[in-house]
């Protein structure tokens, strides 16, 4: 074992659980909690170098982690106040009459079209279309949530 994958594993052990005690009591949701501290760890994976010469690498973790709920929570926002104004509703609607593909913009990247295509045609729901692409369920509502503002430009 090298001595990053020693020193990440201590850290990990040492402050996993204070760690997610103190995301619960700001997300208020477990899996939202494991995420934010996942990424934290993710983050110090990235800084070992200047952490293992810190001298509160506890601070840094604590730090850093209200720092990811910060993030998230300004995406949280961002989500809640974006009008999607039935935008769903009407493509599910035309969808019955056409292809959802015949009224999505031509300039929508086909990854994009794919993706709606998925949940509002086919009916799939976001932890199916997340597994599929490889993210976490949080991070495809934002993707669908982007490529719908994306539609609304186009147009």
């Amino acid at each position: 074992m090298t001595e990053k994958q020693k020193f990440v594993e201590r850290l990990f052990n040492e402050h996993y659980d204070s760690l997610l005690r103190m995301a619960k009591t700001t997300v208020r949701n477990k899996s939202d909690a494991e995420d934010l501290v996942q990424e934290t760890i993710l983050k110090a994976i990235e800084a070992w170098e200047t952490l293992r010469n810190h001298p509160k690498p506890a601070a840094w973790l604590s730090i850093t982690l209200r720092n990811c709920e910060k993030n998230f929570n300004r995406l949280c926002e961002n989500r809640l106040t974006v009008p999607l104004d039935g935008f769903g509703e009407i493509l599910v609607a035309k969808a019955a009459e056409q292809p959802l593909s015949h009224f999505l913009p031509a300039k929508l990247p086909e990854k994009d079209k794919e993706i709606l295509i998925c949940h509002y045609e086919q009916g799939r729901n976001y932890k199916e279309i997340s597994a599929q692409l490889g993210i976490t369920e949080k991070a495809c509502r934002v993707r669908v949530c982007r490529i719908i503002k994306k539609c609304k430009k186009l147009m």
